[in-house]
């Protein structure tokens, strides 16, 4: 039964929207002051003209295992104060909730919200596309059920059974849709797997098995992405809502995705906003040859897109 911090967790957690103006996490923001973000006129102007919208998020790393979260509203690239996280890797609903938390075996998740966050054990954040928040704590899927109003929060919480892989711990989850869950887990001889789980606890396929496989992420709906192995010589496998593997530089994303660190889907699922070489790149998802992609100037570690 979730103890009392679960329960906590549950009661703040209903209802979590992301501000434009959250003094959550300050700490020493002004360590992280505006002035590394020099994004040109030129790249609002192009996003403007695409009508291009929502709020990117990302995490600009401090110093070892520090990172601020920051946040830009599109098209006009207004950028809110920057916040000190302690993990530099995030998960982004489709409204804009922000749970910041790396993957398993991690520590603590934080849940953004209009005034202190919520903190709890947990770890490998995921959205549903429905923004039912789901996480993973000793090894087995968690979710809080949306819009829960009951008078015990932790009546909120609630196990995603999933069957279990003897041996094997869960890394990472990604939801490819309302129904299928993505998830990475390790295996013997340092093999990661990614599973797809269907509604009813089914396997939709074998799944797929690389040394090095990491950064399991959401590509809109019915797809998923995982990296195989780092830059220069990883790449990115797109996953169908089957598990099948797509292939590197799969019909969904374009070469110079190849030495990315992190991407984020647009609410509206037309739009890809991937790192490469320092900056962040904004194109059309499904565009494997961008011709003028947007260029934002931002030194990113990790990356989500949200409606607000």
């Amino acid at each position: 039964m979730p103890n009392r911090g679960t329960a906590l967790l549950v009661a703040a957690i209903v209802g979590l929207g992301v501000a434009a103006g959250v003094d959550a996490l300050r700490g020493d923001s002004d360590s992280a002051s505006k002035s590394d973000l020099t994004t040109t006129g030129s790249g609002a102007q192009k996003l403007a003209s695409r009508q291009i919208t929502g709020v990117l998020h990302f995490t600009v790393r401090l110093r070892p295992g520090q990172c601020a979260l920051r946040s830009l509203a599109l098209p006009g690239l207004e950028a809110t104060s920057a916040f000190d996280v302690g993990s530099c890797w995030i998960a982004t609903s489709i409204g804009g909730r922000v749970a910041v938390g790396g993957p398993c075996p991690g520590g603590d998740i934080s849940v953004l919200g209009p005034s202190q966050p919520v903190r709890f054990r947990g770890c490998a954040p995921a959205w549903k596309p429905d923004g039912t928040l789901t996480f993973v704590r000793q090894n087995r899927v968690f979710e809080v059920e949306n819009g829960c109003t009951r008078p015990v929060p932790s009546d909120c919480l609630r196990l995603t059974p999933v069957r279990s892989h003897p041996g094997e711990v869960i890394r990472e989850l990604a939801w490819i849709d309302d129904e299928r869950l993505a998830i990475l887990v390790d295996g013997p001889g340092r093999i990661e797997s990614v599973f797809v789980y269907e509604a009813g606890l089914r396997l939709a396929g074998p799944g797929l098995s690389f040394p090095g496989l990491s950064y399991l992420r959401s590509l809109g709906p019915g797809r998923a992405v995982v990296r195989s192995g780092q830059p220069p010589d990883g790449g990115l496998l797109t996953i169908d809502r089957r598990g099948r593997a797509g292939g590197f530089f799969g019909p969904a994303l374009p070469r110079f995705l190849a030495d990315g660190q992190a991407l984020a889907v647009s609410p509206d699922g037309a739009w890809v906003a991937s790192t490469s070489g320092g900056a962040v790149h904004v194109y059309r998802l499904g565009d494997r040859r961008p011709l003028d992609p947007v260029r934002i100037d931002i030194d990113a570690v990790d990356l989500g897109w949200g409606a607000s």
